[in-house]
């Protein structure tokens, strides 16, 4: 007798599995056999999102051949490429952008790809995503730019990278916190200090009047924000002197 013929539900399953798996020859065969390429099997995840996180290129091109839906997002607004973003998959988010993805595609918060790598900590992400025209300035629903993220994430080496390519040091989101006195509210110091290095104001303040110092919970963090506002006013005063005469 034969095997009964699989429905959608159990194709989709087996292929979201296949992929998971990485095993693109089983992709391909259950593909052929008329698997939904796009089927959702939780959380609105399709099987081309998880090639993407994993970093499964053989996969993700089978998938993409059979007319994967670039622009699917889940239940939180995720595109593959965030996710592929998200998990520094270099040649996952090489193969989505030479396909078509939308660069500038936002999730559900407004965060675009280059939110969830800068959020995350993943420069070589960040570096190819704003080769390819990435809008370094771009804000999410709460205003948070890239640096902002990385700053309230102490993430150093996001930092740098976006500072490097012209990142507005002194932006503002809706309450009006920098990436100072993010960085200073979760006591993450050698962000401070790299922010501090490329001219933050340490006496900014939020729309409630709280400078640095006010966001600082550890002697280590009130040192830095001291240290450079004692070097700020030495700066003033010899800019005076030198005006002056």
């Amino acid at each position: 007798m034969a095997a009964a013929a699989m429905g959608d539900a159990d194709m989709g399953k087996a292929l979201w599995d296949a992929v998971e798996a990485g095993n693109t020859g089983e992709v391909t065969r259950l593909l052929v056999a008329g698997a939904p390429v796009n089927w959702d099997v939780r959380f609105g995840q399709t099987p081309l999102m998880t090639a993407a996180e994993r970093g499964h290129i053989e996969s993700m091109r089978v998938l993409l051949d059979r007319g994967a839906d670039l622009e699917a997002k889940n239940k939180n607004g995720l595109t593959a490429l965030h996710w592929a973003a998200y998990n520094c998959k270099l040649e996952a988010m090489a193969l989505l952008l030479d396909r078509g993805a939308n660069l500038e595609a936002k999730d559900k918060a407004g965060e675009k790809a280059l939110f969830w790598a800068a959020r995350t900590g993943k420069p070589e992400a960040m570096a190819l995503l704003l080769d390819r025209g990435a809008n370094l300035e771009a804000k999410d629903k709460d205003g948070f730019t890239a640096l902002l993220w990385a700053a309230r994430n102490g993430k150093p080496e996001a930092m740098a990278l976006l500072l490097d390519r012209g990142a507005d040091l002194d932006v503002k989101d809706e309450n009006g916190d920098t990436a100072l006195l993010w960085a200073a509210w979760n006591g993450h110091v050698e962000a401070m200090v790299i922010l501090l290095d490329r001219g933050a104001d340490p006496e900014t303040r939020d729309k409630d009047g709280q400078s640095a110092l006010d966001r600082c919970g550890s002697d280590t963090c009130r040192r830095v924000i001291l240290g450079a506002e004692r070097l700020q006013r030495w700066h003033r005063r010899r800019l005076l002197v030198t005006w002056l005469h």
